[in-house]
């Protein structure tokens, strides 16, 4: 059996070592620790970012999907106003030519073409 001297001795020595021991593992637990931190900062700000750069996406998606149903709403009452237009000049034609072919009409037939 060891005596009390070398018992004593072997305990304070595996002390020391693990005192030893225990602290650099401290210091590389903390240095992890704040490389996580880091890490996570980083991840946070790449986010933050791409968040940034989707919205920016969004609002220019938004800002040309206005202007071309702006573009298309101007074409479609350019074309409505001409379609009206060309309209109104056919009705005028068509009542013209009624009115020269009821007139041609009671003449042929010796009628008075004053309801024409």
């Amino acid at each position: 059996m060891l005596s009390k001297n070398k018992l004593l001795i072997a305990l304070f020595a595996s002390t020391i070592v693990l005192a030893a021991c225990s602290e650099p593992q401290e210091e590389s637990a903390e240095d992890v620790k704040q490389d996580a931190m880091e890490m996570a900062a980083d991840a946070q700000e790449e986010s933050t970012d791409m968040l940034n750069d989707a919205t920016d996406g969004v609002n220019n998606l938004k800002g040309e999907a206005t202007e071309a149903y702006d573009d298309a709403k101007d074409k479609a009452e350019e074309m409505y106003g001409d379609a009206k237009e060309s309209t109104d000049e056919m009705k005028e034609e068509t009542a013209e030519k009624m009115k020269e072919a009821c007139i041609a009409t009671k003449e042929s037939l010796g009628q008075s073409t004053e309801d024409c």
